[in-house]
């Protein structure tokens, strides 16, 4: 009987212990699930933390480049203004034909241009949305070559004027308190003068001015014709 009580004891001892063991082991586990989880989560928070500190560099490259394209923007700008500040200052000042003399020009407005202008008697001028010309007749012929034309600006086309001339120089204007800026030379193998300019109330050009001597229109008459043009912005 005794003998039976001892394995009883020993079979509820046993029983008892691989209780215990399966509870912490299921704990251990339970433990072990934990801790990897959280070095999961560890894990994805370092790599999130890698992406925003390259989104926060990205974020901060940019708009160290936007600064930088801002200030040399600012600084194309302020030498903008202070070449056109040398360019008014030596600025030759165009005048125009004293009052009883101007009284005599007809005025042309092109409202599609933004100019207006005098012209002198037995001028021909015409006009439409893009252009202005201005024609007197040639002594002892019957046509009437253009002394001026007004455009509103193209650099191509500025450029193919210039480059038909010969001794070039450059010419600064100042009419009307617009700069016009460009240069004045010959068209080849003659004595004809040319005249080729930019101008506009802003800082970008806004207008092409061409103007030619002809036997009836001379250098310091189309001169005169100049000081009365305007522009508007």
């Amino acid at each position: 009987m005794r003998t039976v009580t001892i394995a009883g004891w020993i079979l509820l001892g046993a029983i008892a212990s691989g209780v215990s063991f399966g509870y912490y082991l299921r704990v251990a586990n339970a433990d072990r699930e934990a801790l990897q989880l959280r070095v999961q989560t560890l894990e994805l928070q370092m790599q999130q933390a890698k992406v925003d500190g390259e989104r926060v560099a990205d974020e901060a490259n940019r708009k160290v480049d936007d600064a930088v394209k801002e200030v040399t923007k600012a600084q194309a700008l302020v030498t903008s203004c202070e070449e056109q500040r040398a360019q008014i200052v030596s600025a030759l000042p165009l005048a125009k034909p004293d009052g009883r003399t101007l009284k005599t020009w007809k005025e042309t407005i092109s409202m599609a241009l933004g100019v207006s202008l005098h012209v002198p008697p037995g001028t021909t001028v015409t006009h439409d949305a893009t252009q202005i010309n201005a024609s007197t007749p040639a002594r002892g012929q019957k046509s009437s070559p253009n002394w001026l034309t007004i455009t509103a600006f193209n650099p191509s086309r500025e450029a193919e004027l210039t480059q038909a001339l010969e001794n070039k120089a450059a010419v600064t204007y100042s009419i009307n308190g617009v700069l016009a800026v460009g240069v004045k030379g010959r068209v080849p193998g003659t004595n004809i003068t040319t005249i080729v300019l930019h101008a506009g109330v802003g800082q970008l050009p806004s207008h092409l001015v061409w103007a030619q001597t002809t036997d009836t229109m001379t250098e310091s008459r189309i001169l005169e014709a100049l000081a009365t043009v305007g522009i508007r912005s």
